[in-house]
């Protein structure tokens, strides 16, 4: 091959040529499958073990995943299923996806190569990296037809400043996600206009929490449930829930 490209990208495994994909089986035989392959295809070979690996896995739902440790490469995924003339679905399926993401790549993964329920990322770095950032929140807008709750950790401010900002602004909500949590959220929050049935409550060492609804400004039928409860004086959590049934049309002018 003339340019060397991984079939694994992960943060601290620069320089390392073999790589493992482990699978388990979760039944009362439980079965381990560990794949060990060559994480720079050198021919074409290897490069048709690499395919037919990801293809099998494209067509297999697990209960769940894990990718804290490393993730197939999304330019890999892209070179080996150039021509995609079976039209497969390039994505893995899973009832729980784990995360962590601090690169451009892991969040192009999550935003092209999964489905899944549920959704956990750590994004404590990916807040500071523009691409990242830009990617999560697509997600967060854009992927509710293969993202039914989804979970920021170690998360910024932002998320949660721009969510709130498109629950209120945009003419089209129909492809957001319909749960988000951001958890462990820093950072200052944006005081908006919008918001209703307000409930306060003070806690142990005075600890903050509210709850309100936010409505669409074109469609104010369009409802949220907004949950913020403080853990330290620094950091608090977030949960977002759609209260309106999802049967929502683009606001035209």
């Amino acid at each position: 091959m003339e340019k060397s490209i991984p079939l694994f990208k992960s943060n601290d495994m620069e320089g390392i040529y073999v790589s493992a994909c482990q699978i388990e089986q979760s039944c009362e035989c439980k079965q381990e499958i560990l794949l060990q392959l060559s994480n720079f295809p050198t021919n074409i070979e290897e490069m048709k073990i690499a395919r037919y690996l990801l293809n099998q896995l494209f067509k297999c739902v697990f209960e769940s995943t894990d990718f804290s440790a490393g993730i197939f490469n999304p330019q890999m995924i892209q070179l080996l299923f150039d021509e995609n003339k079976t039209n497969i679905p390039l994505q893995i399926h899973s009832h729980v996806a784990n995360l962590s993401i601090d690169k451009r790549d892991f969040s192009k993964f999550a935003l092209n190569h999964l489905i899944s329920r549920g959704f956990i990322a750590n994004v404590s770095l990916a807040s500071y990296i523009e691409q990242c950032r830009n990617n999560l929140f697509e997600i967060l807008i854009n992927r509710g037809n293969r993202f039914s709750n989804v979970r920021y950790s170690d998360a910024s401010s932002i998320f949660y400043n721009l969510i709130i900002e498109h629950i209120e602004t945009s003419r089209d909500l129909s492809k957001m996600v319909k749960e988000i949590t951001f958890s462990n959220v820093r950072g200052d929050i944006l005081k908006n206009k919008r918001t209703e049935n307000i409930e306060k409550e003070i806690g142990f060492n005075n600890l903050r929490s509210v709850k309100y609804q936010l409505s669409n400004k074109y469609n104010p039928k369009m409802k949220f449930s907004v949950y913020i409860k403080e853990f330290s004086r620094l950091r608090f959590d977030v949960e977002i829930r759609e209260l309106t049934e999802r049967c929502i049309y683009p606001v035209t002018m």
